[in-house]
């Protein structure tokens, strides 16, 4: 794999450096094209003027297509650069699955610094790869369809949201009879909204970086569990809220106290930041290709934080009863 890897490199620096050339060679050829100026209609040109003219567009042509190809060339072989890196991960996981160890014994932790420095240069090529799309992404212009999509996905986040969930309301006073059909009614709506929106909103957001080309391909994997983060987190926040009903005590379905229902809905956005922050590390795991022990590592502390939360709020709920 190093060796195709070094070919590969060596292969792209070359059509770099030869798409350079013909750039240069592209730009003198334009410029003798613009000095004969363009040719006017009724008007009979020099026979030397129109073979030079022909011999000038023929060239021109040609090397046009030979800087196309060379850049697919380059693309194919970035790909294949980005084959290779996942193949090599894949190796390198499989041979580490069998000598991960429980994370009470010394020998876990000896994995995890063992495999550090092979971590950071996965971490560093995966970082620097973003930041160079970004960089010409903005050279290339303003990235109107990811600003458009920003804004949209906000909008609909905030106030969009909100409206929906108010006319939802005032449709069930209107239409449903019996408080407790109502009261259930507008709960399923908040959970609905609630979780539709935000996951909507992602998937705007998402497809607004793709479509501006903000970051390479191999970002996807972290891209897509953006969406499935933020799907779970605003479901776990959206529960909360139609069960509880902390500002809206006559809509909720739940017999509980006011006191009951502010101290609950505490919990809701620690448990959402842990939903999010674990689905995204897994993501970015993925992304990276970070070796097995780094992904243990990541599985405990996400383990240790669901279990933290657990215990924290058994305890608010053993001191409410």
């Amino acid at each position: 794999i190093t060796e195709f890897r070094a070919t590969a490199v060596a292969a792209q620096q070359t059509i770099r450096s030869s798409s350079t050339s013909l750039a240069e060679q592209l730009a003198s050829i334009e410029a003798r094209i613009a000095g004969l100026g363009p040719p006017v209609e009724g008007v009979e040109e020099a026979p030397e003027i129109k073979r030079e003219r022909e011999r000038l567009d023929e060239s021109r042509a040609a090397i046009d297509g030979a800087i196309k190809r060379g850049k697919l060339v380059e693309l194919e072989a970035q790909q294949l650069l980005d084959e290779l890196q996942k193949n090599q991960t894949a190796q390198l996981n499989k041979e580490l699955t069998t000598r991960v160890n429980s994370p009470l014994a010394p020998d876990f932790w000896a994995a995890i610094i063992d495999a550090m420095p092979r971590d950071l240069r996965r971490l560093d090529y995966f970082l620097t790869q973003g930041v160079n799309q970004s960089l010409e992404s903005w050279k290339r212009g303003l990235p109107w369809q990811g600003i458009l999509a920003m804004l949209a996905a906000v909008a609909l986040i905030f106030p969009i949201r909100i409206y929906l969930g108010h006319l939802g309301q005032r449709y069930l006073i209107g239409t449903t009879p019996g408080h407790r059909v109502r009261r259930s009614g507008y709960a399923l709506w908040r959970l609905l909204i609630g979780t539709a929106a935000p996951s909507l909103a992602a998937v705007i957001f998402v497809q607004g970086i793709h479509w501006s080309r903000l970051l390479p391909p191999r970002w996807d994997p972290w891209l897509d569990g953006f969406i499935i983060a933020s799907g779970l987190s605003a479901f776990v926040v959206a529960v909360f809220g139609a069960v509880l009903m902390r500002n809206q005590p006559t809509w909720r379905v739940t017999p509980i106290t006011d006191d009951t229902a502010h101290r609950l809905q505490a919990f809701s956005w620690p448990l959402a930041g842990i939903a999010f922050c674990c689905t995204m590390a897994e993501a970015f795991n993925r992304s990276v290709g970070a070796s097995a022990a780094a992904r243990t590592a990541t599985e405990v502390t996400e383990s240790l934080m669901y279990l933290l939360w657990i215990g924290a709020f058994l305890l608010v709920i053993g001191k409410l009863r």
